[in-house]
């Protein structure tokens, strides 16, 4: 199967899994995240965490980049063909790296172009993590990347917003949580946070700056990548 057939036809919208956004249409900030969730599943979102950061970049090249196709075909980007430039520059400054030896190492030493692209993306609204400046916090970034690759190899990013949180182990979502704190997983929220089993209506609670989406194709349980009351 060709792996843009997934979303070729219909490009998921992350807003199904609120089960009340229509009160977030005036909100710009939330719009502007629910659009970047949408635009990061359109290119990675079944790429399991494991190949995504350990395989060369060559390699998810020949995944991602005919998926920049969709973007422009549902108004995902502002400049798809910005983007598609970007990542071919990427791929060949550095054909043979990993997301892992990337974005765990510290920017100096990376070669050259290397972080002018990635920096380029990041502008473009693609939620591709900046390399750190100094040495502690590119360990830290390498560490928290290994813990997802050893702890969760086989969840998506699409997983974050549509697997129930009770259907993972507590290893995964350690991991999951030590990406967050490194800035690895984008912290942008929906104003609201996991309240738990309560009616389906009250599950995501409002709460200032936090994140809440509920499981398909039931939605009675919050997803893996919701933040608790």
């Amino acid at each position: 199967m060709n792996e843009t057939s997934e979303s070729a036809e219909a490009v998921f919208d992350v807003r199904t899994c609120v089960c009340d956004a229509e009160v977030d249409e005036d909100c710009e900030w939330i719009q502007v995240t629910y659009n970047r969730v949408n635009r990061m599943i359109a290119l990675i979102g079944d790429i399991p965490f494991k190949r995504l950061f350990t395989a060369q970049l060559q390699d998810l090249a020949e995944t991602i980049i005919p998926r920049i196709s969709l973007l422009r075909k549902h108004s995902l980007a502002r400049k798809p063909d910005r983007i598609e430039e970007l990542c071919t520059a990427l791929v060949a400054a550095t054909p043979s790296m990993t997301l892992l030896d990337l974005l765990g190492e510290v920017r100096d030493l990376l070669p050259e172009g290397v972080f002018d692209a990635v920096l380029g993306l990041r502008r473009q609204s693609i939620c591709i993590p900046i390399p750190e400046r100094h040495t502690e916090d590119a360990a830290r970034v390498r560490s928290a990347l290994q813990g997802l690759i050893d702890e969760a190899p086989d969840i998506t990013y699409k997983d974050l917003y549509t697997k129930p949180s009770d259907s993972v182990s507590q290893e995964i979502k350690h991991a999951l949580m030590e990406a967050h704190e490194a800035g690895i997983l984008d912290k942008d929220g929906n104003d609201r946070c996991c309240a738990g089993p309560l009616d389906p209506a009250s599950r995501c609670d409002p709460r200032t700056g936090k994140t809440c989406y509920l499981a398909p194709p039931t939605y009675e349980h919050c997803t893996i990548g919701s933040f608790d009351c």
